[in-house]
Formats: structure tokens, C-alpha cells, sequence
């Protein structure tokens, strides 16, 4: 059996404020779940992680629950509940994505996101990675990044969890 996800967030902490200097962090979204739906989350210094909710066709917001990673070797982390029900949808992703700008330098922000996922998630994980990419594309209108951008979907389909 592994490390619980708030002793494994614990022991890298401790271990990234041995190996390096006080100016170096790192924020995160870290989740364990079973294949019924339900885990745990920990959200350390990390930007929201939105869960589409299919029976209300809401998104829901994680927001940090704990300090950021690496920095202060006294910092614990407790783990908050999350479940998926059939439907739902997890986007986790990188500030890359919401500051990801136009050729007028205006972000696609936390509500330009959130637009694409209540307009797609209903569809499936599928159709909302393709549109997020679409919208990214169109967004910046080839402009270069300004940040890398990393998303995770992760959508439960009957009674699995589909990556």
C-alpha cells in the first residue's frame, strides 16, 4: 500500500526544503481516487481546479487548501474529500491556460475557461480537450506563449474514472 496523499505531499516537502534554497516553491494539485468516484485532494498554492458537476451543470471550485510546496519545512497538508459522479469532469491545468493572451495582451482569464467547460463538458472530457486546444489557438492567434500550459481532464463514465 502507498503514502496517504498528505503524507507523500509532507515527505516531498520536507525533502525539496533540504535540497534547495528558500526562494524555490512549487504549487500543486495532487489527487487520489478510487474507482467508485471518491478520494482526496490537496491544493497547495495552487491556482482553482474546476469540477463540471453534470447533475446541476455547475463548475465547481477548488480552491488552495494548503501552503505552496518546498518552501517552509514545518508546513502540514490535510487532504480534503472529492468525489466524482458519473459525468463529472476534473480539469486541473497550469496558470499558462487562464494567462495565455490575445494580440491585445488580454488573458483568456479564469472566465473564458470556465465558458468552454459549461459549454462542453456536457460532451465529454473528448470534445472539452479539443475545445480548450481550439480556444487557446484561436485565443492567442498565434501569438507565443507567455507560459507552458498543462491540463488534466479526468471525467467519471458509468461507474469508472476515465483520464
Amino acid at each position: 500500500a502507498g503514502l496517504a496523499v498528505d503524507e507523500a505531499v509532507a515527505r516531498l516537502n520536507r525533502f525539496l526544503c533540504e535540497k534547495s534554497s528558500a526562494s524555490r516553491f512549487v504549487t500543486m494539485f495532487v489527487f487520489t481516487m478510487k474507482s467508485d468516484g471518491r478520494g482526496r485532494y490537496i491544493s497547495a498554492g495552487h491556482n482553482p481546479t474546476y469540477v463540471y458537476r453534470a447533475a446541476t451543470r455547475e463548475i465547481e471550485e477548488l480552491v488552495s487548501n494548503n501552503m505552496i510546496v518546498g518552501a517552509f519545512p514545518f508546513a502540514t497538508y490535510d487532504a480534503a474529500a472529492l468525489e466524482l459522479n458519473p459525468g463529472d469532469v476534473l480539469l486541473a491545468y497550469s496558470d499558462g491556460l487562464t494567462e495565455a493572451e490575445n494580440p491585445r495582451g488580454e488573458m483568456l482569464g479564469e472566465e473564458g475557461v470556465k465558458q468552454v467547460i459549461l459549454a462542453q463538458a456536457p460532451s465529454g472530457s473528448k470534445q472539452l480537450e479539443q475545445k480548450l486546444l481550439e480556444t487557446i489557438q484561436n485565443f492567442t492567434a498565434g501569438r507565443s506563449l507567455t507560459d507552458d500550459i498543462t491540463i488534466i481532464l479526468v471525467e467519471r463514465v458509468g461507474d469508472s474514472l476515465k483520464p
